[in-house]
């Protein structure tokens, strides 16, 4: 065991006996004081209804928290996860919502937290991660992934623009005249795509069912390593949410197929009104189709902008082939592995496939 494996495991042992996992109502209740004043009353982590739904209702999923003197003075979050690489299966876990009281910094609690996750996962992964954060993680030994493809599509002339305020003439200007040249030949690359795809046929989706299991085993087989998917974690997800209503779901079919689905939010991004992309899973033959359905929903809704992150070269490429800009936006990635065997492929990025799906990113709440 290294130096540092050894410090992570005596703050684990010197914190164990303050760390309890929040399983009740009552549990709830008194953690609201302390997210309130960590995260701030209008946070998401704050809602009492968000710590029920992700963290009580998934079967894996937990919140835990440090209780000193009476009071809870840190928390972190884990969202459980099965962890597909190549034809290995590994149990793995997101580290969400790690937050320490200012007066315990700098005290070991924020390593033992995370490190119990260490301890009890052979992959531990985060994504958003903190400046702060960022130093911990690399004095610890994690992969450092670096920040996530981050890519923009404007389609307003207010897209085209680098805020929503604030804007010169000349911007507004360029603005328009990017807009009229861009939609002309979205539109007409829109109809080839349709035209194409003539068989396939895209329908909103209220709820998943037995009918996208196939597709999601053909998505495992072709990706080297990336999270589970299934029936029950997409229902959850985008269906039992507490802000289901922000998620739009499409199916695309062929024939009797069902060979791709996209999960749509759309909400304020810098002031522009903007078009999320936060699940794709499509075959490869059907996949530019589906980003043209996309593209064409956003026009006839009417939103500036579209907007997606996450990994994967072939989303990615097609995505830039579809005029998306890259962005430098992109959240921070890192990941940690017992296992030096693992760490191998975990290390290289090329290896992920990553979707706002994974990790608690799109978690969002109406203000």
């Amino acid at each position: 065991m290294t130096i540092q494996r050894q410090l992570v495991e005596r703050m684990v042992d010197r914190f164990a006996d303050n760390i309890a996992d929040c399983e009740q109502d009552y549990d709830v209740d008194r953690l609201q004081l302390f997210q309130r004043a960590t995260f701030g009353a209008d946070a998401r982590q704050s809602k009492p209804r968000f710590t029920e739904w992700a963290y009580m209702r998934m079967h894996g999923n937990r919140l835990s928290y440090c209780e000193k003197g009476g009071d809870i003075v840190g928390q972190q979050g884990r969202l459980e996860t099965t962890l597909h690489l190549g034809d290995s299966d590994v149990s793995a876990v997101w580290a969400t919502d790690l937050r320490v009281r200012d007066d315990w910094k700098m005290k070991g609690l924020g390593v033992a937290l995370i490190g119990k996750l260490l301890r009890d996962y052979p992959v531990v992964m985060a994504l958003g991660v903190s400046d702060e954060a960022k130093k911990m993680f690399r004095r610890q030994g994690w992969i450092v992934l670096g920040s996530i493809d981050a890519l923009l599509k404007p389609l307003t002339p207010l897209g085209y623009q680098r805020s929503a305020t604030g804007s010169t003439w000349f911007r507004k200007v360029l603005g328009h005249l990017l807009h009229w040249a861009c939609k002309p030949l979205d539109l007409l690359r829109i109809g080839v795509a349709r035209q194409s795809g003539r068989n396939a046929r895209i329908v909103p989706v209220s709820a998943f069912d037995e009918t996208i299991e196939p597709l999601l085993k053909r998505r495992q087989k072709r990706c080297r390593v990336c999270c589970d998917r299934s029936v029950e974690f997409l229902n959850w997800r985008f269906v039992e949410c507490p802000v289901a209503h922000r998620y739009k779901c499409h199916a695309l079919w062929v024939h009797e197929e069902l060979c791709g689905f996209v999960v749509l939010r759309r909400a304020e991004r810098y002031g522009k009104d903007t078009m999320y992309v936060d699940e794709l899973i499509a075959d490869d033959d059907v996949l530019s189709q589906l980003i043209a359905f996309i593209i064409q929903e956003s026009y006839r809704l009417g939103v500036d902008s579209i907007y997606y992150e996450g990994l994967g070269e072939k989303l990615t490429s097609q995505f830039r082939k579809w005029a998306f800009v890259r962005r430098d936006s992109g959240h921070f990635f890192v990941a940690h592995s017992r296992n030096d065997a693992l760490s191998e492929d975990l290390a290289v990025r090329e290896n992920w496939t990553l979707t706002f799906a994974d990790s608690d990113m799109g978690f969002r709440h109406d203000r």
